[in-house]
């Protein structure tokens, strides 16, 4: 039996920047939603362009993540900017390397 919870189990992405990270890299994120990969990182902060969202979404029901939606992503637009947390800058700081 395995001790990892089921997809359903997990809270979803709370920002942009879990979505992006829910692939390998910002490159392949990049790639998924037909963007380049400094574009891809930009939008950990500046957010994705609603245009995006069509291929966003069809893209992470191919790879199994559910939990993006049309309905999270207009939550995350609806949100005021914030600081990055210190795991977002991590993420960033790893992709940069």
């Amino acid at each position: 039996m395995s001790d990892t919870p089921p997809a359903g189990d997990k809270p979803p992405p709370a920002t942009y920047a879990e979505i992006i990270a829910l692939w390998p890299t910002a490159a392949e994120f990049g790639r998924a939603i037909g963007v380049t990969d400094v574009s891809a990182r930009s939008y950990r902060r500046r957010g994705i362009p609603p245009e995006y969202w069509t291929r966003l979404v069809a893209a992470a029901g191919r790879e199994g993540f559910s939990q993006v939606t049309y309905e999270l992503l207009a939550e995350l637009a609806a949100k005021p900017p914030s600081s990055p947390s210190p795991s977002e800058e991590a993420v960033a700081a790893n992709e940069a390397a």
